[in-house]
């Protein structure tokens, strides 16, 4: 949070796109935002978060949840990443095989880790 801040002088984001299934960054998210911002929440925690109400009204944010993308959506996304014009790798924080799956939903469980990618 702080360094959307920083970034952008102090104002706070005017779009942020919540991806990762945990109630901490959905309140980062709304944190991040500034006045006026939209957040959209694709990442579908399935614990609450906090936030107060009047935090929303006086930013007048926009809070808005989304199931996400068609297919064609993913594989314009997939060529980008391939192209290198897409940057995802600061976004995973481990890599593991499949056999490790269970391993991967408990560091998500106890908040060790946002995302993992398991290979096959």
């Amino acid at each position: 949070v702080a360094e959307v801040r920083e970034a952008s002088g102090g104002h706070g984001a005017d779009v942020v796109l919540q991806l990762a299934g945990d109630a901490r960054a959905d309140e980062a998210a709304i944190a991040m935002a500034g006045p006026g911002g939209r957040v959209v929440l694709v990442g579908a925690a399935l614990e609450p978060f906090q936030v107060r109400a009047a935090e929303i009204v006086w930013r007048e944010l926009g809070v808005l949840g989304s199931r996400g993308m068609l297919a064609a959506d993913i594989a314009v996304a997939i060529d980008l990443y391939l192209d290198g014009r897409l940057h995802l790798d600061h976004l995973v924080e481990h890599t593991r095989p499949l056999a490790e799956a269970n391993e991967a939903l408990d560091d998500l469980a106890d908040g060790r880790a946002l995302r993992s990618v398991l290979v096959p």
